[in-house]
Order: C-alpha cells, then sequence, then structure tokens
C-alpha cells in the first residue's frame, strides 16, 4: 500500500525532469501497470476510491491555496512593518 502511495505521489509531483501528472492520468498509469506490478486487491480497491481520493485531494488543494495565500499576505504585512520600522529609525 505505500509503494502504491509513493508511486501516486511520484506521478502527480512536479519534479525537474517532468511535470507532475493530473489524478485521473496518474490512476490510469497505475491500473494499467505501467508504474510496476501492485497487488490486483490493491488495485481493486484503488478504483473503488478513486472518487473519494480525488474529493479528498480537492479539499487539500484548496487548504494548501488558502494557507499559501496566508503566508504571502503574512510576509507582506511583516515586510511593510520592518520597512516603517527602518524609516522611523532612520528620522
Amino acid at each position: 500500500m505505500v509503494a502504491l502511495a509513493d508511486v501516486y505521489d511520484a506521478l502527480t509531483s512536479e519534479r525537474v525532469y517532468k511535470p507532475a501528472f493530473s489524478h485521473d492520468t496518474a490512476v490510469q498509469m497505475i491500473l494499467d501497470g505501467k508504474c510496476g506490478a501492485f497487488n490486483p486487491l490493491l488495485l481493486q480497491c484503488l478504483e473503488e476510491n478513486e472518487a473519494a481520493l480525488r474529493a479528498d485531494l480537492q479539499v487539500c488543494a484548496v487548504k494548501n491555496f488558502h494557507q499559501r495565500e496566508i503566508n504571502k499576505i503574512a510576509a507582506e504585512v511583516l515586510e511593510k512593518t520592518m520597512a516603517s520600522a527602518e524609516t522611523a529609525t532612520v528620522k
């Protein structure tokens, strides 16, 4: 199961040598045996739960997007605060 998750992660993550594959493409590649041999029962479980996996990943993507936006805003506020403090110190 861990090997299957690792293959899925490798396929759907961008690497320096390849772009990320979509969820659908990655699942199909795994089911087609293009990424190694897995227990048929495990593949059946993947196929049966593919829709739930997709939904969970969409929720995670939204959470990650929001976290990146929060981090960006926090960095901007910190930068402006530091710039204001430096200006106040110079005066």
